[in-house]
């Protein structure tokens, strides 16, 4: 990799890319006999250096391509659930089921599902922010405890 990379690259940015300190093969290697063998040096700093910032960036485009639309759609989607299921439950006690003298007071239909408040969007945001930033264990697994309404907790389990 070394001679590839110095023909096409400037030598200033070699040691970014490869390492740095070639050495001559074991006599009697365990394993990998064909393959180069190298010691470590203070050039190879550079090398990790670029191994940083290449994770760094793989990490802010995960966050920003892959956890934040999939937090906020689950997010979000659970309190258009949960305000649909509080919906349900007031329309048993509303429109319809109010009697004076006997008569139904209402037509029957409940309003529409309220709109999530901003207050409520401001911590989907915030969870969405704290999940995105978390990301993923080492196990490959997440689980988040979002907490959307006082005293109510949900587990996002990716």
């Amino acid at each position: 990799m070394n001679a590839i990379a110095t023909q096409w690259l400037p030598s200033y940015l070699v040691p970014f890319f490869t390492l740095s300190y070639p050495t001559v093969t074991p006599k009697n290697p365990d394993s990998f006999p064909d393959s180069a063998y190298y010691n470590t040096g203070i050039q190879d700093v550079c090398l990790l250096i670029t191994c940083i910032a290449v994770m760094a960036i793989l990490r802010d485009a995960l966050r920003l391509g892959v956890f934040e639309p999939l937090a906020h759609w689950k997010l979000t989607r659970d309190l258009c659930n949960r305000k649909k299921l509080e919906a349900a439950k007031s329309k048993e006690h509303t429109n319809g089921h109010v009697t004076i003298n006997g008569v139904p007071n209402g037509n029957g239909h409940a309003s529409d599902v309220p709109k999530p408040t901003s207050k409520e969007l401001r911590k989907v945001h915030r969870s969405v922010l704290r999940f995105a930033e978390q990301g993923c264990g080492p196990t490959g697994s997440c689980v988040v405890i979002v907490p959307i309404v006082k005293g109510q907790s949900d587990f996002l389990l990716v």
